[in-house]
């Protein structure tokens, strides 16, 4: 495992993340029946992905990849995971920002 400053930095994040991912669900649902539902679908479903992330970085690659089931590969398909979710995001940002364009014109 890292130093103590990486256990807090990494302890941090998940503390962070789960707040981000209540808050970003809460806001999916206030804000369900808008244009902006898809953005804050994505954006929900990557919060909880970072989130899963540093908690797999917490518990140490080998120890909470084993703890799951999964194998050193693990931890660079949650990684990998997570960048397509970024992908998403932006496509489905730059989608509906192009649409709601479309309606102001």
């Amino acid at each position: 495992m890292g130093s103590e400053l990486f256990d807090i930095a990494v302890t941090f994040a998940i503390l962070a993340g789960t707040i981000a991912s209540v808050l970003s669900v809460l806001a999916w649902h206030v804000f369900q029946q808008t244009p902006a539902r898809r953005v804050l679908a994505t954006l929900s479903v990557l919060v909880v992905i970072g989130t899963v992330y540093h908690v797999l970085l917490l518990l140490g690659p080998d120890d909470g990849l084993r703890a799951i089931g999964l194998g050193s590969v693990g931890l660079e398909a949650v990684k990998t995971l997570m960048y397509t979710a970024v992908a998403a995001l932006v496509v489905v940002t730059i989608v509906f920002n192009r649409s709601a364009r479309g309606n102001l014109e």
